[in-house]
């Protein structure tokens, strides 16, 4: 338990932190992504330096045309595997093909914290988080960390914003994600104990 201790003392204190930017030189006639929490169907997909939008399809797609020149933000509809509204905010960075919970943790990271990152998440070196899809049926691995920070973050967000008495429950998950990542970036904290259930 001592990475979800860590996790909910550090997201305590960050609760003024603010989430996501980023750029490009070069934009394409359109670009495509998938957003994940399992499958999002009918979310918001923004564009977060031109402020455009569009929707995700029923299998969390989702295309911009012209091309979205920056991150992406991912808020509201429908988690295809559960049924369920998605209550958080996802964010990815400037080229990404997949938006998730893992990816919401990359806001801000050197290269180097990345692959400290990857590492506490129990990944293979060099797994790309932003570009591959963790519900495609290939990266159990992944998906099983996916989920694992989604309910974390969730939850917290959700707790967070009760006791705050705070409906931005969005908002709030973007700062419960930076807390995450921080938390992960601590020598000998992975996400995973031994017998697979979270620390």
């Amino acid at each position: 338990m001592l990475v979800t201790k860590n996790i909910l003392l550090s997201a305590a204190a960050a609760m003024a932190l603010s989430s996501c930017g980023g750029g490009s030189s070069y934009t394409p006639a359109s670009n495509s992504g998938k957003a994940v929490d399992g499958y999002l169907q009918g979310s918001t997909v923004l564009c977060v330096p031109d402020k455009t939008t569009t929707k995700t399809d029923a299998t969390g797609g989702f295309t911009f045309t012209p091309a979205c020149s920056g991150a992406y933000q991912v808020s509201a509809g429908t988690n295809a595997d559960t049924g369920f509204a998605f209550k958080g905010s996802l964010t990815a960075p400037a080229g990404s093909t997949v938006v998730s919970p893992l990816t919401t943790l990359l806001n801000g990271l050197s290269a180097s914290q990345v692959a400290t990152l990857v590492s506490a998440l129990g990944l293979p070196a060099g797994t790309v988080l932003n570009q591959t899809d963790p519900a495609d049926g290939q990266h159990f691995a992944l998906l099983k960390a996916t989920l694992a920070v989604q309910q974390i973050v969730q939850q917290l967000a959700n707790t967070f914003g009760g006791l705050l008495g705070s409906s931005d429950v969005p908002g709030l998950y973007g700062k419960v994600a930076a807390s995450v990542a921080s938390a992960l970036q601590a020598p000998g904290a992975p996400l995973f104990a031994a017998d697979g259930t979270v620390n």
